[in-house]
């Protein structure tokens, strides 16, 4: 149950795309391509993940932030993947 003081929250759920190479510098998760989705490079993940702030809501101590750009990054070890669906 939400309190009055609670924010909401916002998630994003990034499904591997292999094969379709984004070349695009800038990201436009902000303003999703198609509404509620959107593509981007796996060149683009540290540019979105910072974006979560997740080191200032979580707890203190630890970088929140690189371990999620870690394991993302880490999805596309071999190369893989290119691209993400983001939702």
């Amino acid at each position: 149950m939400l309190e009055v003081n609670d924010q909401p929250r916002q998630w994003w759920i990034f499904y591997p795309i292999k094969g379709l190479d984004i070349v695009d510098e800038k990201h436009d998760l902000l303003e999703p391509m198609f509404g509620d989705c959107t593509l981007v490079s796996r060149k683009h993940v540290r540019k979105i993940v910072p974006l979560l702030r997740l080191n200032e809501r979580m707890a203190p101590g630890h970088d929140h932030e690189h371990d999620i750009t870690y394991m993302i990054e880490n999805a596309t070890r071999r190369g893989e993947f290119q691209s993400f669906v983001v939702l």
